[in-house]
């Protein structure tokens, strides 16, 4: 589990070093906007429009992500992730609209388990 970080901007590159890693929940990371880093070509930075990668390791099995507002879309590889069975997300507004947008729908066409889900508080 990652949870209530206020400084974590991105996951670390390493975490694709656990191979055996079949869950990941991610849960009130607000300055959280990655779900991946920017690819590097030595140890210059390639510019802000570049692709990033998905640093997620392929035996991941399940991934939840809640209350993350400063995500906005998961990362272009996420279709390599085949064994991703389970994708939950929930009170990411960016994260939500990003989902229900057609493109990437097809992204996420792989996965069985998709809950994609903006409670929204009422005031009266």
């Amino acid at each position: 589990n990652i949870a209530h970080n206020g400084v974590l901007r991105s996951l670390p590159a390493s975490i694709q070093q656990l191979t055996r890693l079949q869950e990941i929940q991610i849960i009130n990371c607000p300055a959280l906007e990655h779900v991946a880093v920017e690819s590097e070509v030595g140890k210059m930075k390639l510019s802000h429009n570049q692709e990033r990668v998905c640093v997620l390791p392929t035996s991941l099995k399940r991934l939840s992500i809640s209350y993350c507002n400063g995500i906005k879309s998961l990362p272009q590889g996420i279709h390599q992730l085949t064994n991703l069975q389970e994708l939950d997300i929930s009170n990411c507004h960016g994260l939500e609209q990003w989902c229900e947008l057609e493109e990437n729908k097809m992204k996420l066409a792989h996965i069985e388990k998709k809950v994609c889900v903006l409670w929204r508080s009422s005031s009266y």
